[in-house]
């Protein structure tokens, strides 16, 4: 045997072992799969991805929220916010299941490549969270989603571009009306960022009414941004 064949046997041998402690699950029902970044045939059928959605609200044509919510996002979502998606987002944001990041991220840029094909991206940024609640949670789900997103599309991730500058209630404790005040100044550009000509990428996890978005996307555009698209991973269908 040669020696390239001895290493690439070893590698193998150790991929084996670390798929045994650590095998891949699916995203959405958490059940041991093939893939790390694919759903499993079951959860495929059960959660399918959004098509024809408006791109104001991100909802399906027939669902469009645009008017009564007075809103233009410039969205892409995947899916939508119910059955294994819900838990899988859930699970990423409150049990720490950040291999999930990758999966979703994946699914992120290509909505976003396919729903606006000829978007020109100068940087991708992330909702963020006050030193305190990302000290409390230990990461924000968002910054993480769009550091992948901004590689998977080949384009350069900021960190430090919009930065929230007070607590705000929990916002799915809120109703309609409540969430659009609780974020309502809450955040802003940090000191020296020129975004005058640019056009930014924000990513979030969950559009519900689209509130923390609208308030982002327009503090970026009052700020000199010249175009802003939003990405996330579903939104919330209103009955």
């Amino acid at each position: 045997m040669c020696l390239a064949e001895m290493k690439s046997r070893k590698g193998d041998n150790w991929f084996t072992v670390l798929s045994m402690i650590w095998p891949a699950r699916c995203p959405a029902c958490d059940k041991i799969t093939q893939s790390r970044t694919k759903l499993c045939k079951k959860c495929r059928e059960q959660n399918k991805e959004i098509g024809g959605a408006c791109i104001g609200c991100g909802m399906p044509k027939e669902k469009c929220t645009c008017l009564k919510e007075a809103l233009d996002l410039n969205l892409a979502a995947v899916y939508p916010y119910q059955g294994g998606i819900r838990q899988g987002v859930h699970a990423m944001k409150f049990r720490e299941r950040t291999d999930l990041f990758d999966f979703f991220s994946i699914k992120m840029a290509d909505r976003f490549r396919t729903v606006f094909p000829e978007a020109k991206i100068d940087l991708v940024t992330a909702v963020p969270m006050t030193n305190r609640g990302r000290k409390k949670r230990g990461y924000n789900q968002s910054a993480e989603l769009a550091r992948r997103v901004a590689w998977q599309l080949g384009v350069k991730y900021e960190k430090h571009v919009l930065e929230k500058i007070k607590e705000t209630a929990t916002q799915h404790t809120l109703n309609e009306k409540q969430r659009k005040k609780n974020v309502r100044g809450a955040f802003c550009v940090e000191p020296g960022v020129d975004l005058r000509g640019k056009t930014v990428l924000l990513c979030d996890d969950v559009k519900t009414t689209g509130a923390t978005l609208n308030e982002c996307r327009n503090t970026l555009l009052k700020s000199g941004a010249e175009e802003v698209y939003c990405v996330t991973i579903a939104v919330t269908l209103k009955a």
